[in-house]
Formats: structure tokens, sequence, C-alpha cells
């Protein structure tokens, strides 16, 4: 697949997204809970490259844009990045998990790899933890119809396919319990590290986190170092 072609099936997922959000933001009435809980929509912290050494996945955006800026819906918030999170954010807005990323990979044999990686998440709907994500996904459920969940698991499994990565890092045990899910297969967990292949030669790399912390950095490295 060439960029023209990868740019316009892009173009495609992009426009289902935005069609969901779309509904759910014209039917959300202020004042109510699901308003509350609701901080935006995010795909891509990145660029949009066609196999890339990595293909970082998150649970879902965090809240840390609206608190900045008060702002739910950006015009161009569905479009690729002009770089990687993680690397941009040391000149700008830095923090704990994108500075521990970079701690990480410049211990190991893939240090040059961060400006050319791109990252997602596997739920796309920005909220202030992962229990307030649950709780407005069961919200629109009950209330629009809208399951979420099952929506991820289409956009995600096709996102993967059209990105195709050589490696996928899950940031976090929640991400390696449902993309392992998502595909059928067994993670093989050493210390806080995880590890299982998708698609037949995707390596598949987790670790386990508190919050925005790595459990265990050293052995997140060696597993690096290892592939």
């Amino acid at each position: 697949m060439c960029n023209s072609e990868l740019n316009a099936a892009y173009e495609n997922l992009k426009n289902e997204v935005a069609e969901v959000r779309d509904y759910v933001r014209k039917n959300l009435i202020s004042g109510t809970r699901e308003e509350e809980l609701y901080k935006g929509t995010m795909v891509l912290y990145s660029q949009l490259i066609k196999n890339p050494d990595f293909l970082f996945i998150g649970i879902n955006p965090g809240a840390g844009f609206f608190r900045t800026t008060g702002i739910k819906y950006r015009p161009e918030e569905l479009d690729p990045n002009d770089g990687f999170e993680y690397v941009l954010a040391e000149n700008e807005y830095d923090y704990t998990l994108a500075r521990q990323t970079r701690t990480a990979f410049g211990r190991t044999k893939f240090r040059d790899c961060l400006p050319s990686c791109v990252k997602i998440n596997l739920f796309y709907t920005s909220t202030s933890d992962q229990k307030e994500m649950h709780e407005l996904f069961g919200i629109l459920d009950s209330k629009f119809r809208i399951n979420y969940y099952d929506k991820s698991l289409i956009w995600t499994k096709c996102l993967i396919g059209l990105i195709q990565p050589k490696i996928i890092i899950c940031e976090g045990k929640s991400v390696v319990d449902r993309l392992s899910e998502y595909y059928g297969v067994k993670p093989s967990w050493n210390q806080q590290v995880a590890m299982f292949q998708i698609q037949g030669k995707i390596q598949v790399l987790g670790y386990k986190r508190r919050y925005s912390h790595m459990k265990n950095m050293d052995e997140f490295v060696t597993a690096l170092n290892s592939l």
C-alpha cells in the first residue's frame, strides 16, 4: 500500500470516527453526567506512517488538553500529528510517560527510532481516567445505543492492519489484555512485561504501569533489547 492509499484508507476510518463523535456531541446535553465525562476525541498522536518500527497503543486519551484549554472539540483533532508526541513533548508540555519512554528507549538499540514511531489508543474518547471512560461508555450505550467497545475493536484492528508496524508497544496491562483478546492469543508475562504475536508476524510487547509510571523499566528495556 503506497502513501496515497494509506492516507485514503485512513480518511475513510477517520470519517467513521467523526460520524460517531459528531452524533454524540450533538446529543450531549449541558449539565448531564455524560457531558461532564466527555473530554474530546483523538486518534493519532504521531504522523501516519506505513510499516513503522513501533506502534504505541495506550488505553484512551487523557484529559490533559481539556484541562489546559477547556476545549473539547477541534476541527483538526482526528488528523495525524506533525511528529511523535513523546519526542515533541520534550520541548513543549512534557509529562511522565513521555519522559520514561524516552529514557527507556535511550537505553536500547532502538534509541534513534522514536521520531518515526506511531501512537494511537484502543479507545479514542478522552476522559479523566479509565473509570470515567467505562462510566461514559455505559451511559452512551444505554442512552444512544452506541457501543464504543465494539466500534473501537473494529477501528483499532483496522488501524493496525493499515499501519502494519513491526512491533507494538502496549502501554499498560489493560491494553495487553484487550489487544490479546482481540486477536485470540495469550500473552506471556515475565516480571511486569508481556510478550505475544499477532497476525503471525507482529511482535507485541507490553508493560504494567501505575498511572503514568512504568512498573519495571529495567525489565522493559531488557525485553526491547531482546527483540
